[in-house]
């Protein structure tokens, strides 16, 4: 998938961060802290990464409309959105390959005024593995070295292996980023050119397989079934999962991803000029990128700091209050008061902390402590399980008797000493 500066709440250097790990998501994460460096002060080469990124809007905003109130609100705003995302990969045990951000710096600092240029050959080796375990070593929890992935079999053994190749197995391994896993022979083959048989995006060099036909296609023009912005010769999926050309200001739209540069899509359907703070709204679309539409008015909020009862919210960027959930609603995910236990429920999301939606009921239910009743690990507070005797009992650290991998702590039972262990290698099983 090629990285983008369009529309920038989670910007290319975000998305070839997750893209380094394979990051779907985090519970939550904390600002202030950044990955360490392979040398030098990355807090300052963050710093310089920022006012690159802020400068092309800033510079821009005749040609795509205003994003931020100035230069220096972007600049502080995501600075804290992109400390907040940084602390998830230094928990995930990366660092910061500084040649690497300089490199992606200085691309954004000549990028002519076109969010849709490909920033991928620039910006996709920020990241890299801090140590790791080596090929054959548990690795769940600990990362591999580079080269290396972690392979889990869930709840029997993990392990850092080699990548597989052209030719190889891949029932066992994972095929590189060259091939694709043919599940016809068992073999990483190579991904395919143009007009060659694929199942998956994943199979063709393109990164688009082509769903009516099965063979691997190039860019599309306007009209087209999409998938993404790379399936587009515009480089532009639109909101209606077709090809686009970007609508110009004043031009009809589905959503932001309608409108050229970094316009918004108004509640009438209309591309329109992002709005600054304290101005009337319908949607967030409408708002500049430090604010959500809340009450009807555009309101500036600070990135990953928990948000207000009726506030817009996101699960790592905008997380709501305590007592609060973030629910979707007609314009868009909004925080919105816990329910009760005792009281209705579609699921346990919307119940308070140590209470869950019991579907026999449809209503939230608190979770039973240690000691009480249970009929399904769902019963059971955190850190705890159902045992055979429908009590729920506090899992056990490495050493803890134990007869199945629920009641440990480590996610791993070792049946043969029945004690709780970490997750094995792999190697001999």
């Amino acid at each position: 998938m090629k990285r983008t500066l369009r529309m920038v709440r989670v910007a290319a250097l975000c998305a070839a961060a997750a893209l380094a790990v394979g990051a779907t998501g985090a519970a939550g994460c904390q600002c202030g802290r950044v990955p360490p460096g392979d040398g030098g002060n990355v807090s300052d080469d963050f710093d310089a990464y920022v006012a690159a990124y802020c400068g092309f809007v800033d510079r821009c905003e005749s040609t795509f409309g205003p994003v931020f109130e100035s230069q220096a609100a972007c600049n502080v705003w995501y600075r804290g959105l992109l400390d907040c995302i940084l602390d998830l990969f230094d928990q995930l045990n990366l660092q910061v390959n500084q040649a690497a951000l300089a490199q992606c710096t200085a691309a954004i600092n000549a990028l002519p005024c076109d969010p849709d240029v490909d920033l991928t050959p620039e910006c996709g080796d920020v990241f890299t593995p801090v140590g790791g375990a080596v090929a054959g070593q548990p690795c769940e929890g600990l990362g591999c070295a580079a080269g290396l992935y972690c392979h889990i079999e869930f709840g029997t053994c993990s392990e850092c292996r080699a990548y597989a190749t052209l030719g190889q197995d891949c029932t066992s391994a994972q095929c590189d980023d060259t091939t694709t896993c043919d599940f016809m022979t068992n073999t990483c083959v190579a991904l395919g050119a143009i007009g060659a048989p694929c199942t998956f995006d994943s199979d063709c060099l393109s990164d688009n397989c082509d769903g009516a036909t099965n063979l691997c296609a190039g860019p599309q023009p306007a009209g087209a079934a999409c998938d993404q912005d790379s399936d587009c010769m515009s480089g532009r999926c639109g909101s209606a999962s077709t090809c686009i050309t970007p609508a110009p200001l004043g031009g009809p739209c589905g959503g932001g991803q309608d409108c050229a540069g970094f316009r918004g899509c108004s509640s009438g359907g209309v591309c329109v000029d992002r709005l600054p703070p304290g101005s009337p709204c319908m949607t967030d679309d409408e708002c500049y990128a430090d604010a959500y539409c809340t009450g009807g008015t555009c309101t500036t909020y600070v990135a990953c700091m928990p948000q207000p009862v009726g506030a817009s919210c996101g699960v790592i960027f905008q997380p709501c209050v305590a007592g609060a959930y973030c629910a979707s609603g007609p314009t868009g995910d909004v925080c919105t008061p816990e329910t009760p236990d005792g009281q209705p429920c579609a699921g346990s999301e919307e119940c308070a902390d140590q209470s869950y939606c019991d579907f026999t009921t449809n209503v939230c239910t608190p979770r039973s402590p240690v000691g009480g009743p249970c009929t399904s690990q769902f019963d059971c507070v955190d850190g705890a399980y159902c045992d055979m005797a429908m009590t729920c009992q506090a899992r056990g650290a490495n050493g803890a008797p134990c007869t199945d991998a629920g009641a440990c702590e480590s996610g791993y039972c070792d049946t043969t000493a029945g004690t709780c262990a970490d997750l094995p290698s792999c190697m001999g099983m």
